[in-house]
């Protein structure tokens, strides 16, 4: 199933992460595990990881809960990082929110508007605006779902 915001997320991984990670992706609207492994790749970049892996592993954790315990719209270190998270969640189904501008005064993404209703009020995704309903397909992967399965039991750096 074709995703105007997977799509996106497919572009902007590669016109931005392509060159600089050495992957692209198929830009067909559907997440895939491509895509989520190139924005793995371009989080550790901006990580400033150089051993670059398809996983979210113990270095990539480490080194981004060193170098950000706290990320929010007002602590994310620049739009691209926050285009990538937001492109990550959208991935996965969940509401990323707008990922090209951030409007003051909007509500941060949390319980019952879009975010996966696990994370805090107002700790979800505020790097931009978020949409007024989530994305309408499961979280977790599966058979047409379009979304790729969770990363489970996965070594990874």
């Amino acid at each position: 199933m074709r995703d105007a915001m997977v799509l996106k997320a497919q572009r902007f991984v590669n016109s931005v992460y392509g060159s600089r990670t050495g992957t692209t992706v198929q830009e067909t609207g559907e997440a895939d595990w491509a895509t989520l492994y190139a924005l793995t790749r371009a989080l550790q970049y901006e990580l400033g990881i150089t051993a670059f892996s398809d996983n979210f592993g113990p270095t990539t954790l480490n080194t981004l809960t060193a170098k950000y315990p706290k990320l929010d719209a007002d602590t994310v270190p620049s739009p691209d990082f926050c285009r990538i998270v937001q492109s990550g969640l959208y991935c996965k189904g969940y509401d990323g929110g707008d990922r090209h501008r951030r409007t003051p005064g909007r509500p941060a993404a949390g319980p019952g508007r879009g975010a996966d209703p696990r994370l805090a009020a107002g700790s979800g995704s505020r790097c931009g605006n978020p949409r007024e309903r989530a994305v309408g397909r499961p979280a977790q992967g599966g058979p047409g779902t379009g979304a790729p399965p969770a990363h489970r039991g996965m070594t990874s750096v």
